[in-house]
């Protein structure tokens, strides 16, 4: 009896951590694997040819840049704070991907906001930091949920993407003890996401088929 009391307080407790309040968005830390989530991918933006070695592209402004429909902001508590940065720069910006967004320090209350066209429910960019490296960012959505993105050493690039059953009309990356940086943004139509009935039913279903197993080993 006390067996099948503990299996049941495991299935519960899969079951409760599966449901989110409300349909939750997703998160993927690899970017081959959120491809595989997005049904149609509309732009790619790499921020190329924006900027060239030791002359940054400045949008420390309230209209930021506006590239294939997406508006990038650059909001401190102060003003404002953006850079297009060209990897010639400086040995902490080179990270294998060419010309990047840079964002300003968390001291300063600095974040990204990033400002999406209608409809869209898919979003991805490489994430990284300096001063320090490997810093974590907060990646804040539309629809009131937020993750805690784990940064990489240099040259490492670390990727955060989310697909969403909602339209999500901004993002904002706030890094919690650096600089933030971002490249490779791409945006589309995740098509289908799992709503949370079936994340739990799947869930529950894998640790049935676990319990079954061991029940038959002993």
């Amino acid at each position: 009896m006390a067996h099948r009391k503990k299996i049941l307080v495991a299935i519960a407790t899969v079951a409760f951590a599966a449901a989110p309040a409300g349909a939750s968005p997703i998160l993927f830390l690899d970017r081959t694997t959120w491809l595989t989530s997005v049904a149609t991918l509309t732009a790619t933006i790499t921020f190329e040819g924006l900027a060239s070695p030791g002359v940054p592209g400045n949008y420390s402004t309230a209209s930021g840049l506006s590239l294939s429909g997406v508006q990038f902001i650059g909001p401190t508590s102060s003003g404002y704070f953006l850079y297009t940065q060209d990897p010639g720069t400086a040995s902490y910006l080179n990270w294998n991907s060419g010309d990047l967004l840079m964002g300003g320090q968390a001291s300063w209350g600095a974040s990204i906001r990033v400002n999406l066209p209608a409809g869209v429910t898919a979003v991805g960019t490489d994430v990284m930091t300096h001063t320090p490296f490997a810093a974590p960012v907060v990646l804040s959505l539309s629809t009131g949920h937020s993750f805690v993105i784990p940064t990489l050493n240099h040259p490492n690039r670390a990727f955060a993407g989310v697909v969403s059953s909602v339209p999500i009309s901004w993002i904002q990356l706030t890094p919690q003890s650096s600089y933030v940086l971002v490249d490779n943004f791409a945006y589309g139509d995740a098509g289908a996401v799992p709503e949370p009935d079936t994340l739990i039913m799947a869930a529950t279903g894998l640790l049935g088929l676990w319990v079954a197993r061991r029940t038959r080993r002993s």
